[in-house]
């Protein structure tokens, strides 16, 4: 299965099938919940959210022999009603993009795509990144830019 949302679509990333997902956890990494339905939890109603959220818990349950408990907001969109709702549904932590954290369920993360370069990607993954993007001088610069024309420029 191949996504249908990340652009370019050119980009080819495959869906990870159960059988990964066990064998990602078994090599050691943690899997935890992006929504069932890649739902932009920004734009759904209270009722669309709470029912994808439920979904991906008791899919992701049901196929790690676990129970997860954080929530990557697809998109990195969400509403104050869906971070209450993640909340309920007994998630301990979610995380947006490109937003100021709001609390608990609403950590701030950053954007990895296919589309980074090694030099991109070494600031994303630094701890750095956020504190970079919002510093008044590449603001400055970087407002008349588009985000792919500072991303050629990082990767030069």
């Amino acid at each position: 299965m191949k996504n249908g949302w990340i652009e370019p679509s050119s980009c080819d990333l495959t869906i990870m099938s159960e059988e990964e997902l066990r064998e990602a956890e078994h090599l050691g990494m943690r899997v935890e919940s992006h929504g069932h339905a890649h739902l932009d939890y920004g734009a759904a109603t209270p009722a669309e959210a709470r029912k994808d959220v439920d979904a991906s818990i008791e899919i992701l349950t049901k196929v790690l022999d676990r129970r997860h408990h954080y929530l990557a907001y697809p998109y990195g969109r969400h509403s104050e009603k869906a971070r209450e709702l993640v909340k309920e549904a007994g998630m301990r932590a979610a995380f947006s993009i490109e937003r100021l954290h709001e609390g608990v369920h609403s950590w701030e993360r950053v954007q990895i795509t296919p589309l980074d370069g090694r030099r991109l990607f070494a600031l994303k993954t630094s701890g750095h990144y956020m504190n970079w993007r919002r510093s008044r001088l590449v603001s400055a610069a970087s407002k008349p830019l588009r985000h792919p024309i500072v991303r050629r420029v990082l990767e030069r």
